[in-house]
């Protein structure tokens, strides 16, 4: 997973994260856990095996679409933000 941050075209922050760190079992796991101890409003009601699912489809659509986008915003002031797959 990639996450870009410019301002007024110049780089300010660039992460570089591996999909398999990110997006483990143990993350999983950890996920689960605290979306169930601080969830207020009942929404992203998965338990452990849901995410684990969901955590192994995007593993799997990045091996299927290497470079996708998920998030690419520009403002009107030529701030941009992009995160790719």
């Amino acid at each position: 997973m990639r996450i870009l941050i410019e301002e007024d075209g110049k780089k300010v922050f660039k992460f570089v994260f591996p999909n398999k760190l990110i997006f483990n079992r143990l993350t999983a796991a950890i996920t689960a856990i605290a979306i169930e101890k601080h969830n207020n409003l009942d929404i992203l009601n998965l338990e452990l095996s849901g995410w684990r699912r969901l955590f192994k489809e995007i593993n799997r659509i990045k091996r299927k679409f290497p470079h996708l986008e998920l998030v690419d915003v520009e403002t009107h002031d030529g701030d941009k933000v992009k995160i790719t797959l």
